[in-house]
């Protein structure tokens, strides 16, 4: 069947993401605006967007917004604000996007285009794929003989994969809308990426695979991945790839101001003994190590055990009167392990 071509109308940025798995570089600034080759890597995206002709470009942002305000002048975009993206996932974005979707590209910030895939018009709404020699974890594709996709498994083998920018059409855009709106205050729908609802829906919803060659989109969200392939141990590769750091800055801000605050409380008023509660992590990395403490290192964590036994006695006898200092005394309780840790290095001295 011959199809005839449609005028793209305009392009949305998904920006709005956390970026966990990019971490530590995404702590402070989103992934969107790390530099890759010296040119940062949306404005990278949003130039060849333009030069392809696509001058309508929405930004969906989210962590660290503020920090894309900069592109309304220097790029010319407009940009939308989600309000939902700490809880819920992508599918947030695309309907903080909704009253623009029409003949839209839909892409991700995180994707780095070694040449311009984009163009002014198309035949056919489409999602981008590349191909895996091999197993891979990716969203894997299943196709007709016109190209429709028909089925997706996450993870395959010697399969084309879901990677890199999507085409929505007019009847794409109205139908997944549709289901969207149905199924967006559902429970089930909070952690679902928008393709995760696509791939529920396929009967009803018309993309077709453009494939790619393997250099022509690179993902820059899989830093750990990465790291992990040079691990020499797989519990290392394990444990590198379960980290979840916790990168909320702000959230991070409150909770240490309020620690502060309550301390501060506790030893005008009740004599808290804190004095000698030191950070001892440097000494034991030398006990572990087998290097000798010094004298006043050894001192230091003899003071340090013995502080913290005042403050565990100490937060067993706080008044009922400050009950509302309770959750953050107990933050100050003696970690079990660290205790073990000191026990050991002492005696192997």
């Amino acid at each position: 069947m011959e199809h005839k071509k449609f005028k793209i109308d305009n392009a949305v940025i998904l920006a709005a993401g956390f970026s966990s798995r990019f971490a530590p570089l995404s702590l402070h600034t989103p992934k969107a605006l790390l530099k890759v080759k010296g040119e940062i890597l949306i404005e990278r995206q949003i130039r060849q967007l333009q030069e392809a002709g696509i001058r309508d470009i929405y930004v969906v942002t989210g962590y660290l917004g503020q920090q894309f305000d900069y592109l309304r002048e220097r790029a010319g975009v407009s940009l939308i604000e989600n309000k939902e993206y700490q809880v819920r996932n992508n599918h947030s974005s695309v309907w903080a996007a909704r009253d623009v979707l029409a003949n839209t590209y839909i892409c991700s910030s995180d994707n780095y285009f070694t040449e311009n895939l984009f163009t002014a018009a198309a035949k056919r709404p489409y999602y981008s794929a590349l191909y895996a020699d091999g197993p891979t974890e990716e969203y894997c594709l299943t196709t007709d003989s016109s190209g429709r996709i028909t089925d997706v498994t996450i993870g395959g083998s010697d399969s084309w994969y879901m990677l890199g920018h999507v085409l929505f059409d007019q009847r794409f855009s109205s139908s997944f809308l549709h289901i969207l709106e149905r199924e967006y205050n559902r429970p089930e729908t909070v952690n679902l990426m928008w393709e995760n609802i696509y791939m529920k829906h396929l009967d009803e919803l018309t993309l077709y695979i453009k494939k790619y060659h393997g250099s022509a989109i690179r993902e820059f969200d899989t830093v750990k991945e990465q790291i992990a392939k040079h691990c020499s141990f797989a519990l290392g590769a394990d444990q590198l790839m379960d980290t979840r750091p916790v990168f909320d800055r702000l959230w991070i801000q409150r909770e240490l101001r309020r620690c502060r605050e309550a301390i501060a409380v506790l030893r005008e008023q009740l004599s808290f003994p804190n004095d000698d509660i030191v950070d001892v992590t440097p000494w034991l990395t030398h006990c572990q190590k087998g290097i000798t403490l010094r004298p006043q290192e050894l001192h230091g964590i003899s003071s340090f055990l013995l502080t913290c036994e005042r403050v565990k006695r100490f937060l067993n006898e706080v008044p009922a009167a400050m009950e509302e200092l309770h959750d953050l005394c107990s933050a100050l309780q003696t970690h079990p392990g660290l205790r073990r840790s000191i026990d050991n290095c002492i005696s192997a001295q």
